[in-house]
């Protein structure tokens, strides 16, 4: 499963000619500046048996939107080791405005 969200192509290149341009457009550029987190989310073996594709999808898809639709999200997952996780890249910044979509830990937290 590969989903996308403001973000075209099939290609690791193409990606990351995309997020490379998103970030071009970063309003105050900082040498410490965040240009894409990387997330992971796991889940315990035990809940293996009632994560098919669509769960999983929706899953993602409910990520998006409590961080951000105006982002730019890769995110897929894999078994390893019989535990079914998530690897979720995000922009630095939001979708073509430049503008930083940084959260504080307690907003990050809500």
């Amino acid at each position: 499963m590969m989903l996308k969200h403001n973000v075209t192509g099939h290609t690791i290149e193409r990606f990351t000619a995309q997020f490379n341009f998103n970030e071009s457009l970063r309003i105050l550029k900082r040498k410490d500046a965040v240009s894409m987190y990387h997330t992971i989310i796991s889940f315990s073996n035990l809940d293996k048996e009632h994560l098919d594709k669509k769960v999983l999808t929706d899953i993602a898809k409910k990520y998006i939107e409590l961080q951000g639709r105006d982002n730019m999200y890769l995110i897929t997952h894999h078994i390893e080791k019989e535990h079914i996780h998530f690897h979720i890249a995000m922009s630095g910044t939001k979708f073509l405005t430049g503008e930083a979509n940084r959260k504080g830990k307690k907003e990050f937290q809500n």
